[in-house]
């Protein structure tokens, strides 16, 4: 095994302002007890609890390759291409 030395990109939803983002749509669900929430594969998602005592039950499962991988990387480079494009405007 190769040490991969590239550095991993990470968005830091904190310190971002999601709903000026032009391309961000963020979602805010409350959950009450005996409830669920099942998260598509690639999605980002971030938790915060109220409550002093949470319990978190994750459960992953290898990917398939199929259409919707394709897909996330085809909308992903038009995005990218758009951003580059918006840049060069301003």
């Amino acid at each position: 095994m190769v040490p991969d030395d590239n550095e991993v990109p990470w968005f830091d939803h904190t310190k971002n302002d999601l709903e000026q983002n032009t391309y961000l749509n963020p979602l805010k669900i409350t959950l009450e007890p005996n409830e669920l929430l099942y998260l598509p594969s690639l999605w980002f998602h971030c938790v915060e609890q109220d409550s002093p005592i949470t319990i978190a039950c994750n459960f992953w499962y290898d990917m398939e390759y199929d259409i919707k991988w394709n897909y996330y990387q085809f909308m992903s480079n038009i995005i990218k291409q758009k951003r580059k494009s918006e840049e060069k405007r301003t």
